[in-house]
């Protein structure tokens, strides 16, 4: 189905449009994904991945079949893809950095950096090997792994995080032992430990290609894990309270103030970027008391739910303020 839905495309664009033109769209598109990740719109940003994709497979495709792939069209699809992954993974590390969740904002930048090494250790390799092409972490995969945990949400991009953090740098650390195997390793393939160390580094270094069961059955298994992850709702690193504690202090009805600044009256602390699901007591109790812990001179007063039932600020006042009240 997909197979033809792109040969519907590409008989319907490539004589209207060139590949280097849907390259560069695609780049746009992956612009918009890193805008809606950075502003913690998960769910969006992933469909307008999915949208950049598409348009990365149109311009080989369209080049194809009009015979107009070339090798600085080759050159443009490359750069472009680089210049769509610091969007993609910018965005992500620019929204861990403003919600102050050092742990995957840590990630973000970790998959970013694997991901070019992916990249680059095949472009230097084959600049003195024939060929560098193993590895499982390659763009598409670390595409679509993006896109099913931003569908996921909050927790499956974490757990998408981890897993490109981790296949990424499995896979140029592979590219790395691959280069050094053809130029160097020739007395190493010849020892007898050799057959078994090989056998073990395939496992290790997930090296099956793409259209056999063994590739299937991984990105099964990838996808049962963001699933499972996004269901369980579990969370690495500690409670989900300091990311959001990401305080913006904002006075009801004057301008925003630092909270070392504030003085009596009514304030509230905007928690959108990472709501608080109903029914979540125990992280409730202890949002409250970290922020009595950092602020002790302010009261709880209230929660702020969405219309959905979730918890997206609080109201609170100062001790001078609360004093007055009946």
């Amino acid at each position: 189905m997909l197979s033809a839905f792109r040969d519907f495309l590409v008989h319907h664009l490539g004589d209207h449009i060139s590949p280097n033109s849907l390259t560069l769209v695609g780049t746009f598109l992956a612009l918009g994904c890193g805008i809606a990740f950075g502003s913690g719109h998960f769910r969006l940003g992933a469909l307008v991945l999915l949208g950049s994709s598409l348009f990365d497979v149109l311009d080989g495709a369209v080049a194809r079949r009009n015979r107009h792939a070339t090798r600085f069209g080759a050159f443009w699809d490359s750069t472009l893809d680089r210049i769509s992954d610091f969007f993609i993974f910018g965005g992500l590390v620019w929204f861990y950095a403003s919600v102050s969740d050092f742990l995957y904002l840590a990630l973000a930048v970790w998959a970013l950096g694997s991901s070019a090494l992916v990249s680059y250790t095949r472009a230097r390799a084959e600049c003195i090997i024939e060929n560098c092409r193993v590895g499982f972490c390659e763009r598409p995969e670390r595409i679509g792994i993006l896109i099913v945990g931003g569908i996921l949400g909050k927790a499956g991009m974490q757990m998408a995080l981890w897993i490109l953090a981790v296949l990424g740098t499995l896979t140029w650390i592979h590219r790395v032992w691959h280069t050094y195997l053809n130029l160097e390793g020739a007395a190493i393939q010849k020892k007898p430990v050799y057959g078994h160390m090989r056998k073990l580094l395939r496992v290790i270094f997930w090296d099956h290609r793409r259209a056999t069961a063994a590739y299937d059955i991984k990105i099964g298994l990838i996808i049962v894990l963001l699933i499972g992850y996004a269901v369980v709702g579990s969370h690495w690193g500690g409670s989900e309270v300091p990311a959001s504690v990401r305080v913006k202090f904002t006075l009801e009805s004057e301008e925003w103030q630092e909270p070392e600044n504030l003085g009596q009256g009514f304030y509230y602390v905007s928690l959108e970027a990472s709501p608080i699901e109903k029914g979540d007591t125990t992280r409730k109790n202890d949002l409250i008391r970290m922020f009595h812990e950092y602020y002790p001179h302010l009261v709880f007063d209230r929660w702020e739910e969405d219309a959905d039932g979730r918890i997206i600020g609080f109201h609170f006042r100062t001790r001078t303020a609360a004093a007055g009240q009946p």
